[in-house]
């Protein structure tokens, strides 16, 4: 798979960054739409960040979303405070069940550590870079 050159210019539309950032933080579709709003004020619908989602994979030719926050961070295009601020900024549209809490915190930790687990594969990455030039 061929990997966007360094230095390249950011593709990507500013909507297209906007979910990007929240779908690598780890929100979901649904809790991206709700977010975000149209220039009307309307709320967003799934289908609209489906698509969103469509043209930023094709458009840095990633397979899933922890392959595109790779891209994301590599590349310079959003860093790790970036992706932690929206982490902790999360706030659920309506109030979670005790048994929901259960399973959104767990997921919360888990995407703490991928993030922890690419910020380390980022600067390998980097060290090696460094050693070849």
């Amino acid at each position: 798979m061929a990997l966007v050159e360094p230095g390249i210019e950011n593709p990507l539309s500013m909507r297209e960054m906007e979910v990007a950032v929240l779908a690598a933080s780890g929100w979901s579709n649904k809790e991206i739409a709700h977010e975000l709003r149209n220039e009307e004020g309307k709320q967003l619908s799934r289908q609209t960040i489906k698509n969103h989602m469509a043209h930023i994979f094709a458009k840095l030719n990633c397979r899933d979303r922890q392959h595109m926050m790779l891209f994301l961070l590599i590349y310079g295009w959003v860093t790790l405070p970036d992706l932690a601020r929206n982490m902790r900024r999360w706030r659920p549209p309506v109030p979670i069940s005790p048994k929901e809490q259960g399973i959104i915190m767990p997921q919360t930790i888990l995407m703490q550590r991928k993030l922890r687990s690419l910020a380390m594969q980022l600067r390998h990455m980097q060290a090696r870079e460094a050693a070849r030039g």
